[in-house]
C-alpha cells in the first residue's frame, strides 16, 4: 500500500505500455518500495508497495512517488490508489478511476468537441 503517490497516464504507442516511477525520499529495492508487476494473456497489473512495517518518526520526512505510465490510446484502464493523486488524458477506452484519498482528473480526446442531437419532448 502506497500512502502519497501519484498516478499519471497518457496516449503512448500503440500496442507498447511504458511505465515510469519517480520517487522521493524512497529507494526502490531491499527495505524500501517494492514494485510487483506481471503480464496475464493482454492484461497488465503494476504495483508500488512500501515496505511492510514502516514507521515514520520525524514528520519533516517529504516522501513522494509519481508513476507515469503511457499506454494505447484505446486501452481498457482501470486505476487505483490507497493515497494519491490520477491524472489521465486523451485516452478512449473504458476507465475506471479511484483514488482513496486524492484528486482524480480525467479529459478525453472528444470531450470538448462531442455533442448529442437535440430532442423533441
Amino acid at each position: 500500500m502506497l500512502r502519497d503517490g501519484t498516478v499519471r497516464v497518457h496516449p503512448g504507442a500503440p500496442g507498447q505500455i511504458d511505465i515510469d516511477v519517480d520517487t522521493h525520499g524512497w529507494k526502490i529495492g531491499n527495505g524500501g518500495l517494492k514494485i510487483v508487476a506481471d503480464q496475464e494473456g493482454n492484461r497488465v497489473r503494476f504495483e508500488v508497495q512500501e515496505p511492510h512495517g514502516f514507521l515514520v518518526f520525524d514528520l519533516r520526512i517529504n516522501r513522494r512517488v509519481v508513476i507515469d505510465v503511457r499506454v494505447p490510446p484505446e486501452l481498457d484502464l482501470d486505476v487505483t490508489t490507497s493515497d494519491g493523486g490520477v491524472a489521465i488524458a486523451d485516452l478512449a477506452g473504458n476507465i475506471r478511476l479511484h483514488t482513496g484519498d486524492g484528486n482524480v482528473e480525467a479529459q478525453r480526446p472528444w470531450a470538448t468537441s462531442r455533442s448529442s442531437p437535440a430532442t423533441d419532448t
